[in-house]
Order: C-alpha cells, then sequence, then structure tokens
C-alpha cells in the first residue's frame, strides 16, 4: 500500500465506516454509519493517471469486480476540477473557497461511467478525454491546522536569503 498521507488515512479508515451524508444549504447532516470492508471493494485498475502537481488532479481507470462495469475516479483541487465536470451545484465555488479560507484542505472528488461501447480502448484514450464528463460526487475536507510555532517559522523563513 502506499499514497500521500491524505489518502492512507482515508483509506484506513474506510475499513471501519462508511459515512452516508446529505449536504443541505452547504450543511453536511451525517444520515448514518454501515460497516465496510476492503475486501468487498475488490477491483481492477485498468489505467492510472498520477497525480501531478502541475496538474493538481489524478484519475484512474477502474473496472468493478462484481458488476464488471468501468468507471473513471478523479480527485483533485476544486478549481481544476470543475472544468472537467458535466455538472456542479450552484454553492461550488462558495463552498470549496469557505472551508479552503477557514484552513481545509479541500477536494473534489469524481467520477463517470466509461460506456459499454469505449471500455475496449478506454486505457488508450489521452488523460484530457478520459477526465471530461466527471460526475461531482462531493467535496473531501481536511482541517488542518497550524502548528504554534508556523507564523514565527514563516516570517525567519521569509527574510533569510539563501545564496547558492
Amino acid at each position: 500500500i502506499r499514497g500521500d498521507g491524505v489518502v492512507m488515512s482515508v483509506y484506513l479508515v474506510a475499513d471501519t465506516c462508511l459515512m452516508h451524508v446529505k449536504i443541505v444549504a452547504h450543511s453536511l447532516t451525517i444520515l448514518g454509519c454501515c460497516r465496510l470492508r476492503r475486501r468487498d471493494l475488490r477491483l481492477r485498475i485498468l489505467r492510472r493517471y498520477a497525480f501531478s502537481s502541475t496538474l493538481k488532479r489524478m484519475s484512474t481507470v477502474v473496472e468493478l469486480k462484481y458488476s464488471s462495469q468501468v468507471i473513471v475516479l478523479s480527485k483533485g483541487a476544486p478549481e481544476v476540477m470543475e472544468h472537467f465536470l458535466s455538472h456542479k451545484p450552484p454553492w461550488y465555488r462558495h463552498c470549496h473557497r469557505h472551508y479552503t479560507l477557514k484552513g481545509c484542505r479541500v477536494l473534489t472528488l469524481a467520477w463517470k461511467p466509461v460506456e459499454e461501447s469505449e471500455r475496449a480502448g478506454v486505457v488508450n484514450l489521452p488523460r484530457d478525454q478520459i477526465e471530461q464528463g466527471l460526475r461531482f460526487t462531493g467535496f473531501l475536507m481536511f482541517k488542518c491546522h497550524l502548528k504554534r510555532d508556523s507564523k514565527t517559522v514563516i516570517k525567519q523563513v521569509s527574510f533569510t536569503v539563501v545564496h547558492y
């Protein structure tokens, strides 16, 4: 198992609980929680478009073992991902900006099914084509508290001159 810290945290929590949520007027209501085991999420990765800090997103084409359905799963910076969504809710920008300004790390999650007629050649399609027309799934938000000494360290670094 490998991945960035955020992805790994989500993966480890997913073994315990999958929350059913409802968003109404920008507030999140937890409707319930059900057991979820990683072994129940069997899938086969057909193509992985790795995270790129330049593109600020990543996508994976997977086949769900239980249904043989092929889907595209994507995550990335909300300001980048909005251009790939087929439809975004009217509160999309307000919501991600609100939580970003509160110090949260915000990711957009999106997906789309791959049509049966496209399945054979899906692994050869260019990334931009794969990522078009995604369905907005939601935001993933993580609180990122600043350390007590962050302000001091930032000031020190900004006044430091490094000569190479």
